[in-house]
């Protein structure tokens, strides 16, 4: 009995791969060659218009991120100078209050941009890349290793790269004169492993609050957070300044 055995050039099988490999690479880079940059808000804030007099505002921006070179104020400020308002250093003086907290900066997810939209203002952010996974194909083993060595090297090459800066923004109007708000606020803390304490009280405040959530986000190609970072900050900062009259 002749047994033949054949063998099998995997030449070809390599190139056929690493060329879709470089397909998929090369669309990837055209669809997101140009920079996007694009700003949603969790909840919209509609404001009353005020009379000219009456804008006088007080702004009070900060960043807990870990990108401290971030810095919305001075944008936030000329923003609001363009549309008529005297920005002041005394809230107390002042007719509206905004107050920004920074809390995000960095590489991102669709998945962690949605995540964070549908929270909303006060809530923690959560994290979490997809992590994909090298399969094989019914060509076999070696095949499949191939594909993977493929993606990774295309991949390698060509990434495209989402960052985003997450913002929580409070807006306080002043109540005209004479009328407070009451103002209730609950808690909940953990004491230990199987013990919370809650506290509840309420206080009068002369302040109407609003509440949001602003997320900039830029995608491209490659991209590096240095080029991203003066977009994102513009965009906030103009998107946050919309909200006034």
């Amino acid at each position: 009995m002749h047994i033949t055995i054949k063998k099998i050039s995997l030449a070809p099988i390599c190139l056929a791969i690493f060329t879709l490999a470089g397909c998929a690479a090369l669309s990837t880079s055209i669809s997101h060659r140009n920079l996007s940059v694009q700003t949603q808000m969790s909840n919209s804030i509609f404001l009353n218009p005020v009379s000219n007099n009456q804008k006088t505002i007080y702004v009070q921006v900060n960043n807990t991120s870990d990108q401290q070179s971030i810095s919305l104020q001075s944008q936030l400020v000329a923003n609001l100078q363009a549309k008529g308002y005297q920005v002041i250093s005394n809230p107390a003086q002042a007719y509206e209050m905004l107050q920004v907290n920074i809390l995000q900066a960095g590489q991102t997810t669709d998945q962690d941009l949605d995540r964070s939209l549908m929270l909303g203002f006060g809530t923690g952010l959560v994290t979490g890349a997809a992590v994909g996974s090298l399969t094989s194909s019914n060509t076999g083993i070696v095949t499949g290793a191939v594909i993977g060595v493929g993606s990774l090297v295309a991949d390698a090459l060509v990434k495209n790269v989402t960052y985003s800066v997450t913002t929580d923004v409070q807006v306080s109007v002043r109540l005209p004169a004479g009328s407070t708000s009451t103002q209730k606020v609950s808690s909940n803390l953990a004491q230990g492993s199987s013990t919370q304490v809650s506290t509840s009280y309420q206080y009068n405040s002369q302040w109407q609050q609003y509440r949001t959530r602003v997320v900039s986000y830029a995608n491209k190609v490659n991209l590096q957070f240095s080029e991203a970072e003066p977009q994102l900050s513009a965009a906030l900062a103009q998107s946050i300044a919309n909200i006034f009259n």
